[in-house]
């Protein structure tokens, strides 16, 4: 369970669902299937600001309706609402349909539908001027919920998101939304710009503005990685000037050239078709996405079989042209240059150039053993093919051993370019083995480079590489020391630096490593002492964010679930939560109790988890809303709480009278305050939330020095409060 200090189950867990249809268009204009959208949307929007009922999306409605490839019309019959009841896990349905009157009339009739059953509870019809379709929408929320449930409650603020001016506006809307749904994310932005810019007081606009922006620099972001126009043109044409393998022998040297050109462009159109597979928002360690494993593993061994083909080939048209000048093998001259039409295909595609490289096996043992690729710009892949498939690092292996005996050999028959090629793919094997902790048989690599050439170029630096290894002054091998220390002795602080191996443990698993990391920890160190509960805690928010980072959204919430079952701040987790706003935040939100805030603007007021608690007067006329400490803050100082006292005015509504917050030396200091109810439980008496916002000042309530006192002051403060 999680910590009852911090969390309490959703008491209206067995709220309604609803999920709300798109209407169907019985005018003749055109126009009007854009509203259908619009107005979905809107009505959504109005029930979300109803206590008591729960809704779905209309992103997750038009998710499902194109799964079930659902001909949605006016007559849902029973079978087909059961079906879309389980699939959207809802309790109702609401559909309908808008008809335009000659005389600029608008009817809009809604049904209320038994999802279980497909049973019509309530069918309502409303009909005004068009231009009043806020109006009209409204009247249909308040009898559809009433049907519901007559005790539910509305916050007026929630309800006037949905305020849209007029119907150009709601059609408008709608055209923008179903951009967004096509896909045309830059299309949809410009829309719901030119929407907002018309009707400025249109806050669903507003809000939906916002989040088109973000979704179209997401989109931005993806475009340099898709397989499209140039890119796409840029993979014909290599496959056309390489359709015939078997003649590559007898082309001449110019050929050979542009064939080589052609099969390293390839490779880096490979790597491009791999990124398909891979998460994206750390353009420089991409992990294999969440159910596309086995396809990015697919990608992976071809970019490999091209490296291989490209090794082949290389090696035979270096042998076929190649030179042997005062002992010193020389690949023959590369003078191949692309057509201009070539040339602007390659640069536009922003793949790279085609100059011909020493693109050979140590490329290939990059890619395999450490996850190092190229489409143009260098990225990491995790986890590397190596690690997903053995028998590719024994094969890179094998044949890396077998190229280091051949330059010594050939190093002794008189080659003196030998001496660099074995030098440098000694040096290769031992910076993997470095990285995979095995110094022994770094140090081993090293020490073949130095019996083979013990006055070559590279001793003095081998040398030296050697003692920093066996000296420990090497920075390489830190975050595997201090994850083994975690695991060794459970101090806390090496628990929070052993975060630092994951990256490495993420080419070796993938996403699976975050798991495997915690496990291991888990099994190591929990249960947690009094001194480690902050480490874990601190882990698990770690790992929360690195889910997230790879688009793992479940695993994000699943460790940030761990994170509050240990006291993990809240407020710290909704700050992040707004960095990461493709994984949704809100199935924790609805199971969590929280109350926090700014402290003079530069520190948080987020230590107030116990009691986290709103009590309603029996005459209703005071909400109190508090939380207190989990014990002292202060060595030797006693627990704490704070409350705001709200008062009800005449209106019904309720105005904070004042804040009293008592602090660590047992003493009350009272202060004035303001507090904005965003929601409040429609149960007076429980269960259920209260949610708001608040600032409070409490003059002169700090001693600086003896005889200075100034204000305390807490700003942006937030609470969502388990009514008692």
């Amino acid at each position: 369970m999680l910590a009852l200090a911090l969390v309490t189950l959703l008491a209206a867990a067995d709220s309604p669902v609803v999920s709300v249809m798109y209407f169907d268009n019985d005018s003749k204009d055109p126009e009007l299937e854009f509203m259908r959208k619009g107005l979905t949307d809107l009505l959504i929007t109005d029930l979300v600001a109803w206590e008591g009922v729960r809704v779905v999306e209309r992103t997750r409605l038009e998710d499902v309706l194109k799964e079930l490839n659902f001909q949605q019309t006016k007559y849902v019959d029973k079978a087909s609402a059961a079906k879309l009841g389980k699939v959207l896990n809802s309790t109702y349905l609401i559909y309908g349909s808008m008809l335009m009157l000659s005389g600029g009339k608008l009817i809009v009739t809604a049904r209320l539908v038994q999802a279980s059953n497909g049973e019509v509870l309530l069918t309502v019809k409303e009909q005004d001027e068009r231009d009043k379709i806020f109006d009209l929408e409204q009247r249909l929320v308040n009898q559809l919920v009433a049907k519901i449930d007559a005790k539910l409650s509305a916050n007026d603020q929630g309800r006037r998101k949905a305020k849209v001016p007029n119907l150009e506006t709601l059609v408008a809307y709608g055209k923008a939304l179903d951009l967004s749904d096509q896909g045309k994310i830059d299309e949809a932005q410009a829309a719901m710009r030119a929407v907002v810019s018309k009707s400025p007081t249109f806050l669903l606009g507003r809000e939906r503005q916002t989040e088109l922006l973000k979704a179209f620099e997401e989109y931005q972001k993806k475009k340099k990685d898709l397989i499209a126009g140039r890119v796409l043109e840029l993979g014909k044409m290599v496959e056309e000037a390489m359709k015939d393998e078997s003649k590559f022998d007898a082309l001449t040297k110019e050929q050979k050239e542009r064939y080589l050109s052609m099969r390293m462009l390839k490779g880096r159109f490979l790597a491009r078709v791999m990124k398909q597979y891979l998460t994206n928002r750390d353009e420089n360690f991409r992990v294999a996405r969440k159910g596309s494993e086995g396809k990015a593993l697919l990608a992976m061994r071809d970019w490999a079989e091209n490296q291989r083909r490209f090794i082949s080939e290389y090696a035979r048209w270096v042998k076929q042209h190649g030179v042997v000048s005062s002992g010193v093998s020389l690949a023959p001259s590369f003078s191949y240059r692309p057509s201009d039409a070539e040339a602007q295909l390659i640069q536009d595609s922003k793949i790279g150039d085609s100059g011909l490289r020493d693109e050979d096996l140590e490329t290939l043992a990059e890619f395999v053993l450490l996850g190092r690729v190229t489409d143009g710009t260098s990225f990491t892949v995790a986890p590397t093919l190596g690690a997903a498939d053995p028998k590719e690092t024994k094969a890179v292996n094998e044949q890396l051993d077998f190229e280091i005996k051949n330059a010594l050999s050939r190093h002794t028959a008189g080659d003196k370019q030998a001496e660099w090629q074995a030098t440098r793919l000694l040096q290769f094997r031992a910076k993997v083995a470095v990285s995979e902790g095995n110094l022994d048989e770094a140090i081993g690599f090293f020490q073949q480079v130095l019996d083979a050439f013990p006055t070559g170029s590279s001793a003095t630096s081998v040398e030296k590489r050697i003692k920093d290894l066996l000296e420990g002054r090497t920075n390489e091998l830190s975050a595997l020391e201090d994850y083994q220390a975690a695991i060794k002795t459970c101090d806390d602080m090496k628990i929070r630096k052993s975060h630092d191996i994951l990256r490495k443990r993420m080419l070796k698993s993938g996403l699976k490593a975050i798991d495997e990391y915690a496990a291991d920890l888990e099994k190591a160190c929990l249960p947690a002492t009094n001194r480690t509960q902050g480490a874990f805690s601190q882990i698990y928010g770690y790992l929360a964010h690195d889910a997230a980072a790879h688009d793992d959204c479940e695993r994000y919430l699943a460790y940030y679930r761990k994170y509050l079952e240990l006291n993990g701040s809240i407020y710290d987790m909704f700050s992040h939560a707004k960095n990461r706003p493709w994984c949704d935040i809100s199935p924790l939100k609805n199971d969590v109790t929280y109350l926090h805030a700014r402290l003079d603007d530069d520190r948080d007021f987020s230590d107030m988890t116990r009691h986290v608690v709103s009590i309603l007067s029996i005459d209703k006329t005071v909400l109190t809303v508090g939380a207190s400490t989990q014990g002292p803050r202060v060595p030797g100082g006693e627990e704490e709480s704070f409350d705001l006292r709200l008062e009800r005015q005449k209106d019904g509504k309720y105005v904070c009278a004042q804040a009293r917050w008592r602090r660590s030396n047992g003493r009350y200091i009272e202060g004035t305050c303001k507090v904005s109810l965003a929601k409040m439980t429609p149960n007076e008496n429980g269960p259920g939330f209260d949610e708001g916002t608040f600032d409070a000042l409490f003059p002169k309530s700090y001693e600086v020095v003896p005889g200075v006192m100034r204000d305390i002051k807490l700003s942006k403060g937030e609470f969502r409060v388990r009514r008692q």
